[in-house]
């Protein structure tokens, strides 16, 4: 089973219900791309996170996911990185989770 978070916010409630020992290795897994845009200068930033949580009161486990797009970086002689501003925030508050609950945070993505 699957469960697609559409916001950051439905992702953080739900790592913030899960209790310790429920995380699978006590991991959560962050990613972030960047799509090179029209040219040379624009990039896409995007942030994923997920992690494998055992079911409270039945055998087996499920994935949880989030996509987020982080909005654009441009690069040039006058940047502006607030795709990648955005994409730290998101970080952050999955972060303070996984610091008071004693997870880690590592790269990648885990997928079916």
């Amino acid at each position: 089973m699957i469960i697609v978070c559409v916001s950051l916010e439905d992702f953080v409630t739900n790592l913030k219900e899960t209790p310790e020992e429920k995380l699978i290795e006590g991991i959560v897994r962050v990613s972030v791309s960047e799509n090179q845009g029209e040219n040379e200068v624009r990039f896409d930033i995007n942030f994923q996170a997920s992690c494998v949580v055992e079911f409270l009161r039945s055998d087996g486990n499920y994935l949880m996911e989030v996509g987020i797009d982080c909005g654009r970086d441009i690069r040039d002689a006058e940047p502006d990185l607030e795709g990648t501003k955005n994409c730290n925030k998101c970080r952050e508050s999955i972060a303070k989770v996984c610091d008071s609950k004693g997870w880690k945070i590592l790269p990648g993505h885990i997928s079916i």
